[in-house]
């Protein structure tokens, strides 16, 4: 099965204001691109939908994700939320998916990679 890339990663500039790009995330796993300057980006999520949603990034295959586990984002309706991520915790590190997070919703979400220069 095909893997689906969000490629919504927003490049951020000090001193000025960008415009934000989302992706849907809904109950199909999909991966974020985190190959960047990773410790200097994070994740917004935003939900507009009329119920809460629960995002779930998924632990990398390095020593840090097998220890310390996945992680669950719960947003009620209409809420956002911004999620710093730990490289180490949940980047894969191997294989095609090399460099990404796997992460999937309960419900239907946004959700923006933004990437501080």
């Amino acid at each position: 099965m095909a893997r689906t890339v969000l490629a919504n990663i927003t490049k951020g500039i000090r001193n000025d204001g960008v415009e934000i790009e989302g992706a849907s995330l809904s109950t199909t796993d999909k991966y974020i691109d985190f190959g960047g300057n990773n410790t200097r980006t994070a994740v917004l999520v935003s939900n507009a939908g009329s119920s809460a949603s629960t995002v779930t990034f998924y632990h990398g295959d390095g020593v840090q994700g097998v220890e310390n586990g996945d992680l669950e984002v719960t947003l009620g309706a209409g809420k956002e939320a911004l999620v710093c991520l730990e490289s180490g915790r949940f980047n894969i590190t191997t294989g095609e998916n090399r460099g990404l997070i796997k992460c999937k919703a309960s419900a239907a979400v946004t959700i923006s990679v933004i990437e501080i220069a």
